[in-house]
């Protein structure tokens, strides 16, 4: 399965071009993962959604009619991105595992077979 993570000039992009919709939850599931300190999480996900971690940060893929991005942080607040594209200052944060980020959904357009 090739998830689409591409690190452009110090970016994050997703670009799942490759993902196919069978690739993506048929039924509501569990994800489970190891957050940054070590410890065992897990994330409801519903139909129609994928997950996975990138740097220890779950990523939660779903099916959207427009690409955006909201990126969860540990403050409680989040930040939406109209593109399928994180910025170098906050990815810095991710890939330098700061623990600001919680989680990171991105929705994608259909077009995927």
């Amino acid at each position: 399965m090739e998830l689409g993570v591409i690190v452009e000039g110090g970016c994050i992009r997703f670009n799942p071009f490759i993902l196919r919709r069978s690739e993506f939850l048929a039924a509501a599931d569990t994800f489970v993962y190891f957050d940054l300190n070590g410890d065992q999480q897990s994330l409801s996900l519903s139909v129609g959604q994928l997950g996975f971690t990138y740097c220890q940060v779950p990523v939660i893929y779903s099916l959207a009619e427009h690409t955006t991005i909201k990126v969860n942080f540990t403050d409680g607040t989040s930040r939406v991105i109209a593109s399928n594209l994180i910025d170098a200052d906050l990815s810095m944060q991710i890939f330098d595992k700061q623990s600001a980020v919680t989680c990171i959904e991105v929705a994608l357009t259909p077009g995927l077979e």
